[in-house]
């Protein structure tokens, strides 16, 4: 993976999920290190995933509620 954002010139508020199916440790912490919000293998158990997303709904609404105070 290069150096930069995952997130690009998108919206850097939109949680990223990174999903592979060939992990690694080196490969996690690059994907944590340019902003990734979580980091899955391949296969996607369903729960796990609707955890990882619903985890980061949560987190988006919080940070929505911080700056609004």
């Amino acid at each position: 993976m290069a150096s930069t954002s995952l997130h690009g010139s998108e919206d850097p508020d939109v949680p990223v999920i990174m999903v592979t199916g060939y992990g690694s440790i080196e490969s996690a912490i690059d994907a944590m290190k340019r902003g990734a919000a979580d980091y899955i293998l391949k296969p996607i158990d369903n729960g796990t995933l609707l955890e990882i997303v619903c985890r980061c709904l949560e987190m988006a609404r919080l940070k929505k509620d911080n700056n609004f105070l």
